[in-house]
């Protein structure tokens, strides 16, 4: 039985056809679409995009609803973010929840932007999506762009739309990032937390405890929850050595209280955590 799949989108740099010339301010006219295809059709379809020479990319947050629930076809191309590594794999079997391609795909981008060897500039500069930028600055201006010497920041902006199980991801990219964990923690045991900080609003709180116990095994992510009076039996080692804290973001104002002098909050622990997320950020 045949059946429609998405195999991605393109954008296409159009030539001018106008003898005016365009001043520096105008940028270059583009063509966009998605592509369809019947079943049948895929491989040819491909193979007419790749002698044109025009890339077929993955649309990240592609959402069948919005397309008379067509599919995004992400196992069939070459992309091979839509695969897990087979050490990821390996992890990922505690994951009771067999994750889409989609999220393989979004937690593959986590940990490359995390990772100091490939999280370069250059690689969101020169991304096709941001072609238009690039020319547009390329005529603007005289000048180079140099990337700085310092550290780069190694972090993400997960923004997939509702519904296509952001908190699954996140959860897994905390559980496949355990071990880096642990390494910063024994950098300096006595000011760092292995942890990953999770702040949430109260009202999502209890879905980030049952997500865990929804799609993990037993006991595969280790957390505390920093909230409410609880909070307070909970030791500075008891922060420090498991997987993931979940706290609100009421947990995280200053100590300075007038009201709440010695108010037990984020602030107060001077910890260095691993890594922190926020979830519903505005």
């Amino acid at each position: 039985m045949s059946s429609t799949f998405c195999l991605g989108q393109f954008i296409i740099t159009l030539p001018s056809t106008r003898t005016v010339t365009l001043t520096s301010d105008v940028p270059q006219p583009q063509l966009r679409g998605c592509v369809f295809s019947r079943s049948e059709n895929i491989s040819q379809v491909q193979l007419a995009f790749e002698a044109a020479k025009v890339e077929l990319s993955p649309i990240w947050n592609y959402s069948p609803d919005v397309f008379f629930a067509i599919p995004h076809l992400t196992e069939t191309t070459r992309d091979s973010n839509s695969r897990p590594a087979p050490w990821l794999s390996t992890l990922l079997q505690k994951c009771k929840t067999s994750m889409k391609p989609h999220q393989i795909s979004a937690l593959n981008f986590l940990l490359k932007n995390e990772d100091s060897e490939n999280n370069k500039p250059a690689a969101l500069w020169y991304h096709h999506d941001n072609a238009w930028l690039c020319d547009y600055y390329k005529k603007d201006s005289n000048s180079s762009a140099k990337e700085p010497n310092h550290n780069r920041s190694q972090g993400s902006i997960l923004a997939d739309n509702m519904g296509l199980g952001k908190t699954l991801t996140t959860l897994a990219f905390i559980l496949a990032t355990s071990d880096n964990g642990r390494n910063f923690r024994q950098a300096d045991p006595n000011k760092r937390s292995a942890a990953t900080l999770v702040i949430c609003p109260l009202a999502t709180l209890s879905n980030w405890k049952n997500k865990i116990d929804l799609h993990f095994r037993d006991h595969a992510i280790p957390y505390e929850v920093f909230h409410g009076d609880d909070r307070r039996s909970l030791t500075r080692e008891d922060l420090q050595l498991t997987m993931l804290i979940l706290t609100t973001y009421k947990m995280i104002g200053t100590s300075g209280n007038k009201k709440h002098p010695n108010q037990h909050n984020i602030g107060a622990l001077d910890l260095f955590w691993f890594r922190i997320v926020f979830d519903e950020a505005q």
